[in-house]
């Protein structure tokens, strides 16, 4: 009889423990990989020169500001009157050519959202850039514009001279 009951108890915790083995179940799934074309960036030269240029200005007797639109238009305007805006050279936005993959958002960004025109000398300009667009979505052509304008600040009695600083762009998906 103990034997009997040792085979029973045996068999019936195998018949218990095999039952979930039965239930048991399988899933499959697949990975995947969307190769993008990598993003380019070039300098727009219809509608602005590619550079962003604030035109002639001069100097006030109190620190000024100008300005230019981040549009293909560029306009320029100075918010304060504290400077005046010659009308030979009005100045323009930059832009910027943007190609990659097709109906893809872009995130567009500086490097430095302000920067430090300089005369090659001592004197210096500050200068607040800003963009058309900072997530633009590119066309199903795979390309979009973007424009840079800024605000720049000219101080009172401004040293005459020609004055630049380098920028980045940055775009990303």
């Amino acid at each position: 009889m103990k034997t009997s009951l040792k085979i029973f108890a045996v068999v019936a915790v195998l018949f218990l423990t095999t039952g979930n083995l039965f239930a048991q179940s399988k899933v499959s799934a697949n990975a995947a990989a969307n190769i993008l074309p990598s993003i380019q960036c070039s300098k727009a030269i219809t509608g602005t020169a590619g550079d962003l240029n604030f035109g002639d200005i001069i100097p006030g007797t109190v620190a000024g500001v100008v300005n230019i639109a981040a549009t293909l238009a560029g306009a320029r305007s100075q918010p304060d009157a504290n400077t005046t805006l010659v009308a030979t050279n009005v100045g323009h936005s930059a832009g910027f050519n943007i190609t990659g993959s097709p109906s893809t958002v872009v995130h567009v960004s500086f490097t430095s959202g302000t920067i430090i025109l300089t005369d090659g000398g001592s004197n210096t300009m500050g200068c607040t850039l800003a963009l058309s667009a900072a997530a633009p979505t590119l066309t199903a052509g795979g390309m979009t514009t973007v424009y840079v304008g800024g605000a720049l600040n000219v101080a009172i009695g401004q040293a005459v001279g020609v004055y630049t600083a380098p920028f980045e762009l940055n775009a990303q998906y």
